[in-house]
């Protein structure tokens, strides 16, 4: 399902977070730039127990050392990646790094930042295994800013199902 949203990207990854996590809830952050640790600080703030993959702006993350960070994490919730780092231009190898997370944390949720490369690079969110990705208006779809996309997957619907984060206008249920 693709839910439209009237705010920034920002407010995108704030609907993700909020939609399916509950405070305390164990998160892997992988982040390599400055909207890969917007996205980790979105999950802090709302209390998830949030621990940083912290990769060298500039360099991309690779898929052993997620593996290696998830498999780290009892009961990992989610994983919070980003496809494409506008701060540093980096590209992510979205489906290899899912496929990591899944041989560790098979129960873990995949939730990406897409707004910079959703539109504008190869993105299959099934084929991959994602549960939730979130797109902007303003980056690759070249659109006039102010509205994000959030495509839930099944697993995140259930997931949202449980999650105890306080929401109201970021409620994609609603």
């Amino acid at each position: 399902d693709v839910i439209l949203l009237t705010c920034a990207g920002t407010g995108g990854l704030e609907a993700a977070v909020v939609n399916v996590l509950s405070p305390g809830d164990p998160v892997l952050a992988v982040t390599m730039g400055a909207f890969g640790d917007r996205f980790a600080k979105v999950a802090e703030v709302y209390g998830a127990a949030v621990t940083r993959l912290e990769i060298e702006w500039g360099d991309a993350p690779q898929p052993e050392a997620v593996r290696e960070a998830a498999a780290a994490i009892p009961d990992l919730k989610a994983v919070l990646l980003t496809h494409n780092e506008t701060s540093t231009g980096v590209t992510s190898d979205i489906p290899a790094l899912a496929a990591a997370i899944r041989r560790v944390a098979p129960d873990a949720l995949v939730l990406v930042d897409a707004i910079s490369a959703l539109g504008a690079v190869p993105f299959s969110m099934d084929e991959w295994g994602l549960d939730l990705v979130v797109t902007g208006s303003q980056k690759a779809w070249m659109s006039a800013p102010g509205m994000a996309f959030a495509a839930v997957g099944p697993r995140a619907w259930a997931a949202a199902e449980t999650a105890r984060m306080p929401r109201f206008y970021l409620d994609l249920k609603r």
